[in-house]
């Protein structure tokens, strides 16, 4: 996954500027996907944000980026969702 996709489409919500802003990634292998997102969430987490991938279908992932003061566990509870994988450390 490219974090150009992440800065243009997160960068607000990682920020803390919004609440939450989900974005579709392209995806041609969702193992690779989730590698690439457990270890991008590896390097966020000591600063508080990391990246969800809530669904997956017809080639896109469907991502959502958690700001920095919410858990996952939080956020997907208020916001009524189950997530794909939960590589967040809550």
């Amino acid at each position: 996954m490219s974090e150009e996709i992440l800065v243009r489409q997160g960068a607000p919500t990682l920020a803390d500027i919004k609440t939450g802003s989900l974005f579709p990634c392209p995806c041609e292998n969702r193992e690779a996907l989730l590698a690439d997102i457990r270890q991008l969430n590896r390097r966020l987490s000591p600063k508080g944000p990391c990246l969800l991938p809530l669904h997956f279908l017809l080639g896109q992932a469907l991502l959502l980026p958690i700001p920095p003061r919410r858990t996952a566990a939080e956020f997907t509870e208020c916001a009524g969702v189950r997530a794909a994988a939960m590589p967040c450390q809550s």
